[in-house]
């Protein structure tokens, strides 16, 4: 009897993005109603474009510049800053 070979899976990367940006917006929407602060956030994921603001307000966000002089300062986060937590799920023991 010949073994039957599995169809390969179908990329769902696509919806897989969809998908995650939808729930961050979701989360966003949840920090608004339960702290009060103005949430926005912009996702670009190859042409699909993705956009979260709590404010109606024109002068929000504010661009990088503006918040240059801000008090108290900024906090800002990038890749590398979450590049340790990474590395620590990802690595096994060698022991077994």
């Amino acid at each position: 009897m010949p073994s039957r070979q599995k169809p390969p899976k179908r990329d769902r990367t696509n919806e897989n993005c969809d998908k995650a940006a939808k729930n961050i917006m979701w989360r966003c929407e949840q920090i608004r109603r339960r702290y009060g602060a103005d949430m926005y956030i912009q996702v670009r994921y190859k042409n699909r474009h993705y956009e979260y603001s709590s404010s109606n307000d024109e002068s929000f966000p504010r661009s990088r510049a503006e918040l240059k002089g801000v008090y108290p300062i900024l906090v800002a986060k990038s890749p590398m800053d979450f590049e340790d937590t990474r590395c620590q799920s990802e690595v096994k023991d060698p022991s077994g």
